[in-house]
């Protein structure tokens, strides 16, 4: 069996185009599950106790769930950092960090301040930009991993999917067969992470990805 390495994309890839805009976009739609138009602590709640549900979770293992959910984006966004550091952040990604900060104290994001947060973040630094979705992918590898061998295995994937509102088995197949590059039918961190990384960072429009869920944005 040929072995394939998955890669994600180079910083000289990372661009704020039409293409990545449309992409941020559709992902905010996939993180307003509650599809009020706005996201919020409250659609983290909702993919939460989607979860405790479909795995009849009680006791630590919801609590668990939940705070890594609702808890993300101040994870992710590591505002405990150095002072130097924090003032150079918000003078730079000013809408990175107040997008932050409002999740964090219950206030809702529009599609609009999501995008625009996202752009800065790609324009100033690729590299930054890179990190942060790193750090937000691989947290929802820990979730999505529910029996924690390492690695996200088919019905792992479609109960994932599911929580997010996508109950496609067809779909939710060739998301998973795209980022299963050595056909071994799991997808290992790296595997899953990069498949995001290309998806939403990356400029290819034959994304088996873009194909999948947002098959208009090939036109852009």
């Amino acid at each position: 069996m040929e072995t394939r390495q998955s890669f994600s994309p180079g910083l000289e890839d990372i661009q704020f185009t039409a293409f990545t805009e449309g992409k941020i976009r559709w992902w905010f739609g996939m993180l307003d599950v509650d599809k009020d138009g706005l996201m919020s602590q409250g659609d983290f709640h909702l993919i939460a106790d989607r979860f405790v549900k479909e795995y009849d979770l009680t006791g630590e293992k919801a609590l668990e769930i939940r705070d890594w959910l609702t808890r993300g984006w101040e994870i992710v966004l590591d505002m405990d950092k150095d002072k130097e550091t924090e003032q150079e952040m918000r003078c730079f990604i000013p809408l990175v960090i107040k997008m932050g900060e409002d999740l964090q104290v219950g206030k809702k994001i529009s599609q609009d301040d999501f995008t625009q947060a996202f752009g800065q973040l790609i324009q100033h630094s690729p590299a930054l930009a890179k990190s942060t979705l790193q750090k937000m992918v691989s947290a929802f590898f820990d979730i999505f991993d529910h029996d924690r061998d390492g690695f996200i295995m088919r019905d792992e994937m479609v109960v994932a999917m599911r929580c997010f509102g996508y109950d496609d088995p067809d779909m939710v197949e060739m998301a998973f067969a795209s980022m299963d590059l050595d056909k071994d039918d799991r997808l290992s961190r790296k595997e899953y992470i990069d498949g995001w990384l290309n998806f939403i960072l990356g400029q290819d429009k034959q994304h088996a990805f873009v194909a999948t869920f947002a098959p208009h944005l090939t036109q852009l």
